[in-house]
């Protein structure tokens, strides 16, 4: 990013007061934050107020609890109606996704058939951050592994893939799995190779996959979600909505296990959702950065005239009061 600033300024260094201080210098009129409350973040700057306008980028999955922060970048699925009790920042929704996805230059072409079509075995996937496969997760998988015996099940995260982690296969053993069935894999330089031979892939809950999400789809390989009431459970509905393919969002583990196992016994219908699913990515809003970036540079243009007729907290257009 830093040869496409006017200015680049390394802050890390410098406290809170002092940054404040430099941001107000500089002239900031709109500061946008994407760190929250994760490790590093510099909450106590904010607080200060530097900015005119404050705004939280959704990389962090809840609201700053920060008045001094006036909005949050959403949109109609990460945020449905009634979001606005769980956070203390005017909700922005965005016309279709809160993010937006460019594919690598070094993804390999996707295989024209389902893998399992040639190898006999049905091959599910996720390559989240193992931290999102919490108990549920784990045996609710460990359930489709059991309804679907020609199914294995590939777990892909830095460190997976280093040694044997025993402890892996043990919570999945706990829940009744097939662990001779389940494979882990570590860091690989390619992050899109290994969905050559992946058939579905499984997003965990309540805290969905993202980019992991995106990579998936773009290798032509169906993502199964299972949606929530909160922001960070919707992450793939918002993909899948943005695609066309609802059929593929779960209200239920029961329905979740329904899709999965459907599209296993049902290599035609998996066939046909994989055929021209990275064509389908390419012509959706998740990979048209112009569309983004236009509907969220429209989002801070109302910011700023907001802020400059006094309105800056009263209820986005088009939001409920």
């Amino acid at each position: 990013l830093a040869p496409l600033a006017d200015i680049w300024t390394v802050l890390v260094d410098l406290d809170e007061e002092e940054t404040a201080r430099r941001i107000r210098s500089d002239g900031i009129d709109i500061l946008v934050e994407c760190t929250g409350h994760m490790a590093g973040n510099r909450m106590l700057v904010l607080a200060r107020k530097p900015a005119p306008v404050q705004v939280s980028f959704p990389l962090y999955p809840n609201t700053t609890g920060l008045d001094a922060v006036d909005y949050r970048i959403m949109d109609p699925y990460f945020g449905p109606p009634g979001a606005e009790a769980l956070h203390s920042e005017i909700l922005v929704r965005l016309p279709d996704a809160h993010v937006c996805y460019t594919p690598g230059r070094d993804s390999p072409e996707p295989p024209a058939r389902p893998p399992f079509l040639e190898t006999g075995r049905f091959t599910l996937g996720c390559f989240n951050n193992y931290a999102k496969v919490r108990d549920p997760v784990v045996q609710l998988w460990a359930r489709i592994l059991k309804a679907l015996p020609e199914s294995r099940l590939v777990l892909k995260w830095s460190g997976l893939g280093e040694e044997q982690p025993e402890w892996v296969y043990e919570r999945f053993a706990k829940a009744g799995a097939p662990v001779e069935r389940i494979e882990t894999l570590g860091f690989q330089k390619n992050q899109y190779d290994a969905y050559l031979g992946i058939d579905v892939t499984l997003d965990p809950f309540p805290a969905n996959g993202g980019t992991t999400s995106c990579d998936s789809l773009w290798m032509g390989v169906p993502v199964v979600t299972l949606t929530g009431a909160t922001p960070f459970s919707r992450v793939g509905l918002c993909h899948l909505s943005n695609l066309g393919l609802e059929e593929l969002v779960a209200r239920s583990p029961e329905e979740y296990e329904a899709i999965v196992v459907g599209l296993a016994r049902d290599p035609g219908r998996l066939e046909r959702l994989r055929l021209g699913l990275r064509q389908r990515m390419a012509a959706s809003p998740l990979t048209d950065g112009r569309r983004y970036t236009l509907n969220l540079e429209a989002a801070y243009r109302t910011m700023w005239r907001r802020w400059c007729r006094g309105e800056q907290r009263q209820p986005w257009p088009g939001s409920a009061a």
